[in-house]
């Protein structure tokens, strides 16, 4: 058996609620996370053949397990929920400067300023500990994450 998550942004048998896909028709939806697999029918622009299709690595147990993946971003969330069992922070590194102009350096890739968002969200696609009912699954929710904040 491969890895299935159990995240409230992941429904194994598919949700009945979402633009007419059911788990009757097998498929499995994942609600903001399209990018994961995009079961969502063409509109609005989006194309359904656009997504990382997923499921076939994870039912082969490619979780990305023994693997680090680096984040060079502007910070990350490592006490987020879905972020912190993956965090490597020994391994993280800050090359940045601070709200006063300081240069900063360390291991703690923590956002210090209300902008610095993009890199958890990065990070959360890549690698968010999926299985752990609480929110979404990254592409490979078993690697460890690095930040490499800048």
């Amino acid at each position: 058996m491969g890895f299935i998550p159990n995240d409230p942004f992941f429904y194994p048998g598919g949700d009945p609620g979402l633009s007419g896909v059911t788990a009757s028709t097998g498929s499995n939806t994942f609600p903001g996370q399209w990018h994961l697999k995009n079961n969502m029918p063409a509109f609005f622009g989006n194309n359904p053949a656009i997504s990382a299709n997923l499921t076939g690595a994870w039912a082969n147990n490619f979780t990305g397990s023994g693997i680090t993946i680096g984040i060079v971003d502007d910070a990350i969330e490592i006490g987020h929920a879905d972020l912190a069992p993956n965090n490597a922070a020994v391994a993280s590194l800050n090359r940045w400067f601070d709200t006063s102009g300081n240069a900063v350096a360390g291991n703690n890739p923590t956002p210090d300023a209300a902008g610095d968002n993009h890199g958890t969200a990065v990070a959360g696609v890549a690698a968010a500990r999926g299985g752990n009912g609480i929110g979404g699954s990254g592409a490979a929710p078993t690697a460890n994450l690095v930040g490499l904040r800048t």
